[in-house]
């Protein structure tokens, strides 16, 4: 089977922080949605992404996935607090420009107990 790729890894690692995700994960910054399948596979029943780009999702159209075309500075899930147990941003945080605001909008909407898995890439 050979050596897991680098999102591979980076998922696996985020899904071993939220055993039994029973509620949704967040993924921010999904672009074209190939780590979906990942999170699916990994348990993971509903799965939301998130992203600026306008082809949000093209690589992953499944059961569970939903799309929304916003930045991470200004989700907007509704009233809902403990929307996620989960959020992952892999290689975005060095793209968004109010870094604060997006961290409160992830709190906002974050589980209580949940987790925020974040791995930045420098530029």
């Amino acid at each position: 089977m050979g050596y897991p790729g680098y999102n591979q890894i980076h998922v696996a690692r985020a899904i071993s922080l939220a055993p039994g995700m029973r509620r949704r994960v967040l993924v921010i910054g999904c672009n074209t949605g190939k780590d979906f399948g990942l999170f699916k596979q990994g348990g993971a029943p509903l799965v939301c992404g998130l992203d600026v780009v306008g082809k949000i999702g093209r690589d992953c159209q499944m059961d569970g996935v939903t799309y929304f075309q916003a930045s991470a500075e200004q989700m907007r899930f509704g009233n809902r607090r403990d929307e996620f147990v989960l959020v992952y941003w892999f290689a975005t945080m060095e793209h968004v420009p109010d870094i604060g605001r997006a961290f409160f909008e992830m709190a906002r909407d974050l589980n209580h107990g949940g987790f925020v898995y974040s791995v930045a890439s420098p530029l």
